[in-house]
């Protein structure tokens, strides 16, 4: 039997709760981040919206909406199937890689008008990359900081869903080289790389499907 643990709380419909009540294995959910809505509000008029998470969405369309003329754009699949839930027209989504997606962005919205909706720790990476190639515009939308005073079980295998997790797991805990890691997208995996961290893997695509496919790959 092995303990696998992910840096996210995972709903009742995930696909890990789904497959892994029948296997036997343990789970082991918990965000080690804590969020916070923060107040803002935009003025100026845009062409596209470019959400890097749902909790972007979440906390963003808490406070406004937007002119429905207005074009969407996502880093990863999951945030673009989570706005088409919503009722929302996606009209461009990136598979979680920065700068494959920042390129292929690029031709759809080149020196066009962007609004960034993120986290007050946001590495901000689409806009760095594409840099003065579009008119950035990054808003802060909410708070995201470490969880003190963490207790996680010791697993087998840990899947990281965010390079902040990253961080505030290995603030607290030391590095098993027995432990295999799987990274979310290519910046959680450099992250994981930049602390020295071996027995990396990553999944094919941002979303809890694929995490799951890498996941059961290793057990």
């Amino acid at each position: 039997m092995k303990h696998i643990f992910i840096s996210r709380h995972l709903t009742e419909d995930s696909p890990f709760r789904k497959t892994f009540a029948s296997l036997p294995h343990i789970i082991h959910d918990k965000s080690l981040i804590q969020f916070e809505a923060i107040a803002f509000k935009y003025t100026e008029s845009i062409d596209w919206i470019f959400f890097y998470s749902k909790k972007g969405v979440d906390f963003f369309l808490k406070q406004t909406s937007f002119p429905p003329q207005t074009k969407i754009a996502t880093l990863g699949k999951a945030t673009a199937i989570y706005l088409e839930s919503l009722g929302y027209t996606v009209h461009f989504a990136g598979m979680g890689d920065p700068y494959m997606t920042a390129q292929a962005f690029l031709d759809f919205a080149k020196a066009q008008k962007v609004l960034f909706p993120q986290a007050k720790n946001s590495r901000q990476s689409i806009e760095k990359i594409l840099g003065a190639q579009i008119f950035s515009q990054p808003i802060i939308v909410y708070d995201n900081q470490p969880i003190k005073n963490i207790n996680i079980f010791v697993c087998d295998i840990l899947i990281f869903t965010s390079s902040l997790s990253v961080e505030i797991y290995y603030n607290n805990y030391p590095q098993n080289e027995k432990q295999k890691i799987i990274a979310i997208g290519k910046t959680t995996f450099e992250t994981l790389q930049n602390l020295g961290i071996e027995n990396i893997y990553m999944s094919k695509y941002a979303t809890e499907e694929a995490l799951l496919e890498t996941c059961i790959s290793l057990l």
